[in-house]
């Protein structure tokens, strides 16, 4: 911690570090993910009226929101 109470690189590294900060950032970024989902799940089936190109189109993207996941995970703990 520098002088005058602002962070270093170091001092936001140890306040990230441990089991506490990685699960927080987790939750975090899975509530983020979620929050994603809802929303383009809302649009496609506000404007996306047939059946078969919204189905196909929701799990195009939660397949890429489940890959963000992974490699959120994969971040988080590798490091």
């Amino acid at each position: 911690v520098r002088a005058g109470g602002a962070l270093d690189w170091e001092g936001w590294g140890s306040r990230f570090a441990g089991p506490g900060g990685g699960i927080g950032q987790l939750v975090f970024f899975l509530s983020l993910f979620w929050t994603g989902w809802l929303g383009m799940r809302d649009i496609m089936m506000d404007y996306i009226k047939p059946t078969g190109v919204r189905l196909g189109l929701e799990v195009a993207v939660v397949l890429v929101l489940a890959g963000y996941v992974v490699w959120a995970v994969q971040i988080l703990w590798s490091l």
